[in-house]
């Protein structure tokens, strides 16, 4: 983009003058810098900048790589290398010029993931594991034939792959993922992080019991979590939240925990948690209500407690009932009362009934209030009234004394209902003003007052002052509306009719009424003055009014909706619409599909469109919050789907072709129809009818000319044409003719279709092919850029009807055009503010809209000043915004050079407020399994966010490939918006589902139509069945028949009763399924019956044996009738080739058979067939691979004669023998022709003998050799892999013994081979090894093990048996995998099988040692030590009585010194003898080292004590 700043042109140009000084510096430093060896190479991804050293081919000092020729900072070198240039220099750094080395980097790129970074698969329980393998099937390389690799959080540019696919995922770390192509040298690509977090998703706890009031919903239930309820374990979908809950009903509640960084729909539990529902009976407190006591009332209102209960009793609404309670308490309001300074105002308690986990409340309230004497007040007397005035409501007048007594009765001549007429007549009328204690509350006695009302007569031209107008005004915003006298009055005048005098009086004047809010105790209401323009006599006055208000909240109301608005309507107003609720926010804004500035365009089309009528804040004035409605508009259409006819086209055909290219109606159709633009639908009708153009052409002189038909799709209400002509010209010589030069073309023009031209030459051959420079299938196209042109006009053999060559050229002359164009763009709010706070950014932004539109040059006085208004509309827009979203438009002048006109860019830039997620709620669809690939975000919701993304099956890049076929139970769609789509407020986010059903496509075949001869058609026909099995006769095989005619069968019929001498008779045939449907146009051509007429044929010259078949109709005259049929000659047709040479005598006879012919009528003619050479017939010899056998060709020549010579026919080689060796050719098609010589004067004849030959693969290539398994593994064909498709594996050389999936591999060598797809040759075979190892089974010396049951044996103790040192492994079974740790307890009778592991093969044993267990007491044996060590080394730290306590468990133990001091004393429940004293007379100290003496009573009845010496060493 062009460098350009307002306001800094001339920083601009200075640092483009510093740059060039610097750039022309000498480079006087060259010295001893390295030199290279080539200029460039291919690099792998992962090679470093070390890499670049071996094409140094002399160091000087040393190399070092820098970025460019001139920086200063060397790059590391074990920096990875990426695509550019690295420039040689040295260690000194004062290399003036270093070489340049052009690095290319061959990385695939890294795969892509259809979840983004973060992968959050869900997990059900604690025990569920994500492998490397299953994160690895998600990741979608750039090609089905790269392979794709995982690296571990450390390696994001390591080579250390993770191949084990069984690899558990560790939660929280990061792996890096790339892919390779097994056929390349390079191993490695750039890569993708992925987070690995997985959701645990478990049923949620709750309490299985759950009690709650009538009325509750699904929305009231309680479980941990986030939840969805169902209502069963297993049902779908889930109940909605407003569901009510019933008595007695078991709910089902799943947990569902979001997924923090993945656009994937959240985790949802599998188990769900059952809650069983107990619903209690609800109470109706009724609504709020206020009685209203006068002071002097209290005390006799209220004389105790109880009066004061009842008295709030009997506020509640009629059957609620009385036993309830009061908080704050009777006694408690009664307290607050007292404590009251004037005992005024409002004392309010709220009631409630029902039980604690089911109750109701009301607030009731006492409102206090002081007793006032009536007090009419005064009033004004009313002047200048004119008998044409419209009734005063008197109720409205503003009373002199703000004290006045409201709500009393105006009465007096002329006053009816509070209401005066000034009809009654010219006069003065005395108005009374009473009020009294029925008036309002609280108020005494009673009062009154009176005022006049003048009324004078109607002038004969009274003035207008425009009508009663109100100017509203939020309470808050008063002082800043009327800070002063003449400001107020301004408002009041702008509160006037447009051209209302401005000259007129107020009464009461705007000081009086500045005065009269003044002394307003609240400042609310309505503050009138009366405007009187005129004279006294002939006057009219308007009643101008401010009315202060408190802001309210918004409330749209509703609309009744709208039907039957047809889509060719004009735009309905939608303002114009009357709104059922009068207290409704006016001013609001209408919204929805087809809805612009509050119009509604019913050319959106056909459908019901929900309206949205949206007030708040900006609707009306002092209006806060927001509301909105909705109604609906049903609009209708004539013609839903409007036709498309396609443009007019023209055929052109020799004279001399017409017969073979017309040979009958059908093929006249067929052709015509073949006239029509592509995808236009072959199911219309011709007028005039194929019949009638060919009667017409018939009729015709010569033959030649234009013959035109109308085309018409649709019916009278919808419907479109087109014309189709056939031209029928004479074979000439070709004559291009000329052109005339085209000038003034300019660059922004539409191509120019070169076939609309003139011709100069009227004689000139259609047709022709028009080419040069900015041609493309015969159309120029000016946006090629300015210049001149040489077109040239070509007509030659491949001309309709034209023999030889001929061209013309001509020139058209092309003119820059300025760049036009209309650009959007959109801007989020935050977007909108960051710009308008920097000025450069702001400037760049409108220059990148101006460049990408195709301005390369900008000048800024392209702007106008209405431009730089809207400049500042959309940055006061965008500091407080005020809708949802606005657009702002610009327009940039681009002046012209050339005859072209000046262009002009039209900008748009629409900046839209930020808004929560929300994906609406979209609709299930139905597809047609053809329909390809959907655009999901047509199904967007009315309240859809845009921007979002949709997933799953079938899903990519937000379309839905309908091919994916169909599914019994739909396809669930996932909408999901966050915060990544334009203007989402950060951290919102919303998703929701629907579902797609796919219908199987349907099929009707293609358009055909029949002949039915007039005077047949009462015979074929006898019934409308017969019609209706006709027309399904006309179908192709294998179509349904049980589709819809359109006209159905009986309105053909009518048609044709109504008019028998029709010739085409057209129905379209519908067959549905779902979304899906098909049509084919069906005809039946009736025609009249042709006389009996055949003419001499001539006897044709002697055919060739060798000869083509021959049609024995083109024999026949022209104007024959050809519905005969040549005896012995199915279909007409003469096979010389079957034949043996000699003449045939051929009959042709026209009877009763023949076919709509009156009259009989037979001719015979004779051929002759002459003895010629015979190669045979055509064939296709099956495809063949380059390894394939030698091909004996005579195999495929048997019916032709022998001794012929075998050719490639492009090359003309010569095929020695007829033996072809694949081997030898390059993959591809080959004609070979098979010659036999000539015999007689036919000459030679030759056959063609297609052949394939197809490349055959290379051998697959086995990373695994040698493949080395366990036997522990039970290793099958499935465990054997190669890099290729379509794999086969062997077990021998030959290749004939296949080796299946289930097949078990045993050690030696294997083989195989892979095979393409498409022609099915398999390459040679590939030998690899398999090698099954086995560990030798561990031995003990004995089988059967004995242990104490005291000694706790556990799994260790087995192992401390087993003879050999390596690994073992014990398990619970022969063959099971569960094994056991070294910790596990035995168990008494239990084997135990033991295994040895191989470190060298990593095996175990396939066969294991059983052990077998037995634990008893019997084996238990006490155990007296002759020594011990205290040392804390943790070995034989104390004196331990092994099993003594569990065989004796009463004994005791006494042990004494060399001098029979008592050191220890101890028994079952004190800890052994640990070295030190344990009794006092030693000072329980360390006791030294030496011999000790014990003495220990066994305390059973039967043992005898023993005596015995321990020694004790540190």
């Amino acid at each position: 983009m062009q460098n350009f700043t307002f306001g800094r042109k001339g920083h601009n140009w200075f640092l483009f003058a510093f740059i060039l000084f610097v750039g022309n510096l000498s480079a006087s430093y060259a010295q001893n810098c390295p030199t290279l060896s080539s200029t460039g190479d291919n690099f792998c991804y992962l090679d470093r900048v070390s890499d670049l050293n071996p094409y140094v081919s002399a160091n000087g000092d040393g190399v070092r790589w820098y970025r460019t020729a001139t920086s200063n900072t060397p790059i590391p070198n074990d920096e990875i290398l990426q695509d550019g240039s690295y420039f040689a220099g040295n260690n000194s750094g004062n290399c003036s010029s270093r070489e340049e080395f052009s690095v290319t980097v061959d990385d695939l790129g890294p795969p892509t993931s259809s979840f983004g970074n973060f992968y959050e698969p869900c997990e059900y329980s604690s025990s569920d594991v994500t492998t490397v393998g299953e994160l690895k099937s998600l990741i979608n390389p750039s090609s089905p034939t790269y392979d794709i690799n995982v690296y571990g959080q450390n390696d994001e540019f390591g080579t250390n792959e993770i191949t084990d696919d069984s690899t558990p995922l560790v939660e929280g770390n990061s792996y890096f993922i790339g892919q390779d192509d097994p056929l390349s040298s390079c191993r490695y690509s750039s890569r993708i992080a992925v987070r690995y977090n997985p959701i645990l998703a478990t049923a949620p706890s709750a309490d299985a019991n759950q009690t709650f009031c009538e009325g509750s919903t699904i929305a009231d239930l309680e479980a941990q979590g986030i939840n969805r309820w169902y209502s069963t374990a297993t049902s779908n979908p889930f109940l909605d939240p407003s569901t009510p809950i019933q008595d007695g009903e078991t709910y089902y509640a799943s947990r569902i925990v979001n997924r923090t960084n993945s656009s994937l729909p959240p985790c949802e539990s599998q188990d769900r948690t059952p809650v069983t529902v107990t619903i209690i009976p609800g109470p109706d407190a009724g609504e709020d209500q206020v009685g209203v006591v006068c002071l002097p009332e209290v005390e006799a209102t209220f004389p105790d407690d109880e009066a004061v209960e009842n008295f709030y009793l009997a506020l509640l609404d009629s059957g609620v009932p009385t036993n309830g309670t009061f908080q704050p308490t009777i006694n408690q309001v009664i307290s607050a009362y007292q404590a009251d300074s004037d005992g005024l105002g409002d004392f309010t308690t709220t009631y409630t009934i029902g039980s604690t986990d089911c109750e109701d409340s009301v607030d009731l309230t006492i409102r206090v209030i002081e007793e006032t004497p009536a007090n009419a007040g005064t009033f004004d007397d009313i002047t200048d009234v004119d008998t044409n005035d419209d009734n005063i409501d008197l109720t409205a007048l503003s009373n002199n004394d703000p004290t006045a007594t409201p709500g009393g009765i105006f009465t007096g001549n002329g006053v009816t209902n509070n209401e005066f007429d000034p009809s009654t007549g010219a006069g003065d009328y005395t108005i009374t003003y009473t009020v009294d204690e029925n008036s309002a509350p609280c108020t005494t006695d009673s009062d009154s007052t009176n005022f006049t009302i003048t009324v004078t007569e109607a002038c004969p031209s009274p003035p207008n002052a425009g009508g009663d107008n109100i100017g509203t005004v939020c309470l808050p915003d008063v002082e800043a509306t009327f800070p002063s006298d003449d400001e107020t009055r301004k408002y009041f005048l702008n509160l006037l009719d447009a051209g209302v005098s401005r000259t007129g009086t107020f009464s009461p004047t705007i000081s009086q009424l500045i005065d009269e809010y003044n002394a307003d105790a609240d400042g609310l209401g309505d503050f009138t003055t009366t405007y009187t323009i005129g004279s006294s006599g002939c006057n009219d006055s308007t009643n101008l009014t401010v009315r202060v208000v408190e802001v309210e909240k918004a409330e749209a109301g509703s609309f009744d909706d709208i039907t039957n608005v047809d889509t060719d309507e004009d735009n309905i107003d939608l303002t114009s619409l009357s709104n059922n609720d009068p207290d409704a926010t006016t001013g609001g804004t209408f919204s929805g599909t087809g809805v612009t500035n509050n119009q509604f365009d019913p050319s959106v089309g056909e459908g019901e469109y929900l309206i949205t009528y949206t007030v708040d804040e900006n609707s009306a004035p002092c209006t806060t919050d927001s509301d909105s409605t909705t109604f609906n508009i049903v609009v209708e259409n004539n013609c839903p789907n409007p036709p498309n006819a396609g443009s007019s086209n023209v055929g052109i055909i020799c004279l001399q072709d017409v017969q073979a290219t017309f040979p009958s109606v059908d093929e006249t159709r067929k052709y015509f129809l073949r006239l029509l633009d592509s995808g236009v639908s072959r199911n219309g009708t011709f007028n005039p009818t194929i019949r009638q153009l060919i009667e017409e052409y018939n009729r015709d002189e010569d033959g030649l000319g234009d013959f035109s038909t109308t085309y018409t799709l649709g019916t009278s209400d919808c419907k479109d044409s087109t014309i189709l002509t056939v031209s029928v010209v004479e074979e000439e010589p070709a004559n291009a003719g000329s052109f005339d030069n085209i000038e003034n073309v300019c660059t922004n023009e539409d191509p120019i279709d070169l076939t609309d031209l003139t011709n100069n030459d009227s004689d000139a051959s259609k047709g022709g092919a028009f080419s040069g420079d900015g041609v493309t299938d015969n159309s120029f196209d000016p946006s090629i850029g300015a210049g001149t042109y040489t077109i040239t006009y070509t007509v030659d053999g491949t001309t309709p009807c034209t023999t030889g060559t001929d061209n013309t050229t001509f020139t058209i002359e092309v003119e820059d055009a300025p760049v036009s164009a209309s650009v959007n763009r959109q801007l989020c709010i935050s977007e909108a503010q960051s710009l308008i706070t920097d000025f450069d950014a702001a400037t760049v932004y409108i220059y990148s809209i101006l460049n990408d539109a195709g301005i390369s040059t900008i000048d800024p006085d392209g702007f106008d000043l209405a431009d730089i208004a809207e400049g500042q509309r959309l940055v006061d827009y965008t500091n407080s915004p005020t809708t949802d979203s606005e657009s702002f438009n610009f327009s940039y002048f681009n002046p012209s050079t050339s005859i072209c006109n000046n262009g002009l860019i039209n900008i748009a830039i629409t900046i839209s407020n930020e808004r929560d997620a929300e994906a609406g709620t979209i609709e299930d669809q139905r597809v047609c399994e053809s329909s390809g690939m959907i655009d999901l975000t047509e199904f967007y919701g009315e309240n859809t966010v845009p921007g979002g993304t949709f997933s799953g099956i079938g899903v990519s890049d937000n379309m839905f490939d309908s091919s994916i076929g169909t599914n019994a139970d739909g396809y669930e769609i996932t909408y999901t918006v966050d915060d990544s789509a334009n203007c989402v407020a950060a951290g919102s986010s919303d998703s929701t589902t629907f579902t797609i059903t796919v219908d199987n496509t349907v099929t009707a075949g293609n358009s055909n139509s029949d002949e039915v001869c007039r005077a047949n058609v009462d015979e074929l026909f006898p019934n409308t069945t017969s019609v209706r099995n006709f027309y399904l006769n006309l179908l192709d095989n294998g179509v349904a028949r049980n589709g819809a005619f359109n006209p159905t069968i009986q309105q053909l019929i009518n048609d044709y009763n109504s008019n028998p001498d029709q010739d085409e008779f057209t129905t379209v045939y519908t067959i549905s399924n779902g979304a899906c449907n098909a049509s084919v146009s069906l005809t039946i051509n009736v025609f009249d019956a042709i006389p009996a007429e055949i003419d001499e044929i001539e006897d044709p010259d002697p055919i060739c044996q060798n000869a083509d078949d021959v049609n024995l109709f083109d024999f026949l005259a022209d104007d024959a009738n050809t519905n005969g049929r040549f005896e012995g000659y199915e279909n007409g047709i003469f096979s010389p080739s079957s034949l043996d040479p000699g003449s045939y005598t051929i009959t042709y006879v026209l009877d009763e058979t023949s076919e709509c012919t009156e009259g009989e009528a037979s001719e015979d003619f004779t051929i002759t067939v002459t003895e010629s050479a015979n190669a045979g017939q055509d064939k296709t010899i099956p495809e063949a691979c380059k390894n394939s056998a030698e091909i004996d060709l005579s195999v495929y020549t048997t019916d032709g004669d022998a001794g012929g010579e075998y050719t490639f026919q492009t090359s003309g080689d010569v095929i020695v023998n007829g033996l072809l060796d694949p081997s030898t050719l390059t993959a591809g098609d080959y004609v070979i022709v098979y010659t036999v010589a000539a015999i007689n004067d036919c000459g030679e004849d030759s056959a063609e003998l297609a052949l394939t030959i197809s490349d055959a693969p290379d051998a697959p290539a086995v990373a695994g050799d040698p493949f080395s398994f366990c036997a522990t593994d039970g290793a099958t064909g499935a465990d054997l892999s190669a890099t290729g498709s379509n794999l086969t594996f062997y077990s021998d050389a030959e290749l004939t013994m296949m080796v299946m999936a289930e097949d078990e591999l045993v050690s030696g060598t294997y083989y195989v081979t892979q095979r393409e797809d498409e022609n099915g040759c398999e390459s040679d075979a590939t030998a690899f090894s398999v090698s099954i190892n086995d560990a030798a089974t561990p031995t003990i010396d004995q089988t059967t093990l004995e242990f104490c049951e005291f000694d706790d044996p556990i799994i260790a103790d087995l192992t401390a048996q087993i003879n050999e040192s390596g690994t073992i492994t014990w398990y619970d079974s022969t063959d099971g995998n569960n094994s056991l740790s070294e910790g596990t307890a035995l168990q008494d009778g239990v084997t135990y099988y033991a295994t040895l592991f191989n470190v060298d093969t990593g095996c175990e044993s396939s066969v294991r040692l059983g052990v077998e267990v037995n634990i008893g007491g019997e084996e238990c044996e006490l155990f007296i030590p002759d020594g011990f060590s205290p040392n804390g080394d943790s070995i034989n730290d104390t004196f331990d009585l092994k099993n003594i306590r569990n065989l004796y468990p009463n004994y005791t133990i006494e042990i004494r010194n060399r001098f029979g001091d008592v050191v220890f004393r101890g028994n079952a429940n004190t800890p052994d003898w640990d070295g030190f004293s344990t009794e006092g007379s030693l000072g329980s100290n360390l006791v030294p080292v030496g011999a000790y003496f014990y003495y220990l009573d066994f305390r059973d009845g039967t043992t005898e004590p023993i005596r015995g010496t321990v020694y004790l060493s540190r």
